[in-house]
């Protein structure tokens, strides 16, 4: 009697544990099917939204950057970098600008106030002194702003835009490394 009891038991222990199972993997199968259908929709809350917009105005800022200094720039090595470096920023702007607006989202015209103030320093710097202090803000800017997108990487605060992380960290490494090749 003892022993048909038991065998009960661990048949029904075996059921519900299998249930559980079943329920488990039905779930985790319809949360993947949720967040792939959601690809698109990267910018649904409102974190995501201000940090898509803050990287898209951080490229377009960088964009015209290096529009100013491909203009201004004396030196031929520093010339050559900022027309590149435009290009890349130009393209990485249209990018995120695209996938932030099929999100029904507009990016503003106008910059932040800080953005502008730092062109507008940039623009009125003197000729002579113009390439030094190009290539050491600008150097600066990248690592200041390289240390913040390391940080979200290593955080994984945002893990649908690592990619869009690392794309960003990767050029403004390459950045870095092209401007202090520079010999000014």
């Amino acid at each position: 009697m003892i022993k048909f009891r038991f065998e009960k038991v661990v048949a029904v222990l075996i059921v519900l544990v299998s249930t559980i199972l079943v329920s488990c993997q039905k779930e985790t199968n319809l949360n993947l099917e949720d967040s792939k259908s959601d690809e698109g929709a990267l910018v649904s809350t409102k974190s995501s939204q201000e940090f898509l917009l803050n990287i898209i105005q951080n490229e377009k800022y960088l964009s015209q950057v290096a529009a100013i200094g491909s203009e201004r720039a004396t030196n031929d090595e520093l010339k050559k970098f900022a027309l590149e470096t435009k290009v890349k920023h130009n393209a990485n702007f249209e990018k995120f600008k695209l996938v932030y607006e099929s999100n029904g989202l507009s990016v503003p015209e106008k910059l932040p106030e800080n953005f502008r103030e730092k062109l507008y320093k940039l623009t009125v710097t003197n000729a002579s002194d113009f390439d030094k202090y190009f290539q050491n803000n600008v150097s600066k800017e990248y690592k200041a702003k390289l240390d913040s997108v390391s940080l979200l990487i290593n955080e994984n605060t945002y893990k649908d835009f690592q990619e869009v992380l690392l794309t960003v960290s990767n050029g403004y490494n390459k950045n870095i490394d092209s401007l202090e090749e520079i010999q000014l």
